[in-house]
C-alpha cells in the first residue's frame, strides 16, 4: 500500500475510535458492569475490524487479490455493524439485563465472525491456488506457442517445410491452453517433439522435420482429447 493509502487508511480508523469513545462517554449511560462489558467488546470489533482492514491492504496489492479478500472484510464488517448493535442497546438497558446477556451474545458475535473469518479465508486460498496453477499451465502452453512462431522463420528454406511448421503452429494455437494432471506427461512429449523440430530445422533435415510435426499435431490432438474430457462433470 502506498504510504498516502496507509495513512488515510490509519486517520479513518483514529477517527472510527474517537467517534465511538466521544459518543459512549458524552451520553450519560450508567456505569455499570452491563455497561463496561459493551463497551469492550465494541472497542475489540473496532480493533480487529481496524488491524484486519490494514493487514489485508498491505498483503494484497493487486485488484484480483484485493477481491478476492473482500468476502473476509464483508464478515469483520458485518461483524462491527452487528457489535455495536449489540453494545449501544446493553448500554441503554443497563442494570435492566441480567449480565449473562450482554456477555453471551457478544461472544457468540466473534464467535460466528471468527469461524466465518476463518472458513471465507480458507476458500479464498484455495480459489487462489487454482488460479495460482491455472496461470502456470496457460504460462507453459504460451511458451510452446510462442516457440513455434518463431520457429517458423527457420523453416524459410523450403516451402513443404514451411507448411508443415505452420500447420503445427496454427494446431497448437488453438489447442486448449489450460492443462490438468492427466495432460502433463502429453505436455512434455510435445515438448521436447518442439526441441526436436528446432534442432532438425537448424539442420535443414527436411524429411525429418515433417514427419516429426505430423507427430507433434498427433499428440496436441490428444492432448486436447484428454483436457476436454478432464472438464466433463
Amino acid at each position: 500500500m502506498k504510504s498516502s493509502k496507509r495513512n488515510g487508511q490509519i486517520i479513518i480508523q483514529l477517527i472510527a475510535l474517537a467517534v465511538y469513545n466521544m459518543i459512549v462517554f458524552i451520553i450519560p449511560f450508567d456505569r455499570t458492569d452491563i455497561f463496561w462489558i459493551a463497551y469492550s467488546f465494541g472497542m475489540l470489533a473496532l480493533i480487529i475490524q481496524a488491524f484486519v482492514t490494514t493487514l489485508y491492504f498491505e498483503k494484497f496489492k493487486t485488484v484480483n487479490s484485493r477481491i478476492f479478500a473482500l468476502p473476509v472484510l464483508r464478515i469483520l464488517f458485518i461483524y462491527l455493524i452487528v457489535q455495536m448493535v449489540i453494545s449501544f442497546g446493553f448500554m441503554i438497558t443497563g442494570d435492566k439485563v441480567s449480565l449473562r446477556f450482554p456477555v453471551v451474545l457478544c461472544v457468540l458475535n466473534l464467535a460466528f465472525s471468527l469461524v466465518g473469518t476463518m472458513l471465507t479465508e480458507g476458500i479464498r486460498e484455495t480459489i487462489v491456488e487454482v488460479e495460482e496453477k491455472s496461470a502456470g499451465r496457460i504460462s507453459k502452453m504460451d511458451t510452446m506457442k510462442s516457440r513455434m512462431i518463431s520457429m517458423q522463420n527457420k523453416a524459410e528454406y523450403d516451402i513443404t517445410v514451411k507448411e508443415a511448421v505452420k500447420k503445427l503452429a496454427e494446431e497448437l494455437k488453438y489447442s486448449d491452453p489450460v492443462s490438468n494432471s492427466k495432460s502433463v506427461p502429453i505436455e512434455e512429449k510435445i515438448e521436447d517433439s518442439i526441441d526436436n523440430i528446432g534442432s532438425l530445422l537448424d539442420a535443414k533435415d527436411k524429411d525429418a522435420v515433417i514427419e516429426k510435426c505430423d507427430e507433434t499435431i498427433i499428440l496436441i490432438k490428444e492432448r486436447n482429447s484428454v483436457c476436454k474430457a478432464g472438464k466433463v462433470v
